[in-house]
């Protein structure tokens, strides 16, 4: 995920809908790959959701969220992961870099 690049621009190459079944969103993902161009989390969240789609005993949970900078709000999503080992993760794309990866 973190090859892809942020889209700063604000045009859509791709039309993602959260509210789609599920194998819209794996090919959704699938154009998202093929052609490589800049993403913004919602993309992010369903490129996850593909990427993880083999990994057994993996429960996933799209976490949706609202920051607010000098008055404006900014709404995320990403995907929360819990192992079977109970731990939790996310992968999702950031605006910034350096909120990204956080070990």
């Amino acid at each position: 995920i973190n090859s892809f690049k942020y889209n700063h621009i604000g045009k859509e190459y791709f039309n993602p809908d959260k509210r789609v079944p599920l194998l819209r969103v794996m090919n959704c993902a699938k154009t998202i790959i093929k052609e490589s161009l800049p993403i913004k989390c919602l993309e992010a969240t369903m490129l996850a959701i593909y990427l993880t789609r083999d990994i057994a005993n993996l429960s996933r949970v799209p976490l949706r969220f609202a920051s607010s900078v000098h008055g404006h709000i900014y709404w995320h999503i990403v995907l929360a992961l819990r192992g079977k080992c109970g731990r939790w993760g996310a992968l999702g794309l950031s605006r910034r870099p350096d909120l990204g990866f956080k070990p």
